[in-house]
């Protein structure tokens, strides 16, 4: 059995999945993630809202400890030369991997709860970009969703068009995504699942500095 170990961040772990499903799929036999908790945990980001999310039919997700494995795949953040557009490829870049990997599947999986919610907005204090105008953005959709911590929600819910979802986990929030018509963030955890998820009309705001984002489709820049 083939064993992973990552200590990075949500986004992070979801990004290395196609490496994950590459190797499992070469090696023909199921395998395990190992995750050793982040020290940048938010209410999201816990060992069990990721093992919720992760229950793929290919990889069994458990905690790390000094377990041996066969990939650290913490080793794609001394890779800072190798970061690239498609942040995915910097997994097979580090191992010396050639992908094969089709960019555009989705290859994350969630539940749907409804046909569709119509927008949905997550906006997270991290990653702000305080030169998108998300006001004038909220205003103009019809009973619009915002998903995300309820600190968060505190900064927007004077829109009285706009409606506080509560998801409790990564899992939610991914069902949430998965069902909107049209996705608006910043660059955080919300942007990877919904890029994992193939999501089809995300509305990007980018953190300060960056001028492109780590992913695989033409994102709307806002």
């Amino acid at each position: 059995m083939t064993s992973f170990k990552s200590s990075m961040s949500c986004g992070d772990i979801i990004y290395s999945l196609p490496f994950v499903r590459h190797i499992q799929r070469k090696s023909e036999d199921y395998c395990t993630l190992y995750i050793q908790q982040s020290k940048h945990v938010t209410d999201y980001d816990t060992f069990e809202s990721l093992e919720r999310l992760l229950d793929l039919s290919y990889v069994s997700v458990e905690r790390y400890a000094g377990q041996a494995i066969d990939y650290d795949l913490d080793k794609v953040r001394s890779g800072g030369s190798l970061r690239t557009v498609k942040h995915w490829e910097n997994y097979f870049k580090v191992f010396n991997i050639i992908p094969f990997w089709d960019s555009f599947l989705p290859w994350l999986e969630v539940a749907a709860i409804t046909n569709s919610i119509g927008a949905v907005f997550h906006i997270t204090e991290r990653y702000g970009n305080h030169t998108v105008d998300f006001n004038d953005l909220i205003e103009k959709e019809v009973n619009p969703y915002f998903i995300g911590l309820p600190g968060e929600f505190e900064k927007w819910k004077h829109h009285k068009n706009l409606t506080y979802l509560n998801t409790t986990n990564l899992y939610e929030m991914a069902q949430a995504i998965k069902d909107s018509n049209r996705f608006y963030c910043n660059q955080s955890s919300g942007l990877v699942i919904a890029q994992a998820l193939g999501h089809k009309n995300i509305n990007l705001a980018l953190h300060k500095g960056f001028k492109s984002v780590f992913g695989l489709r033409k994102e709307i820049i806002l």
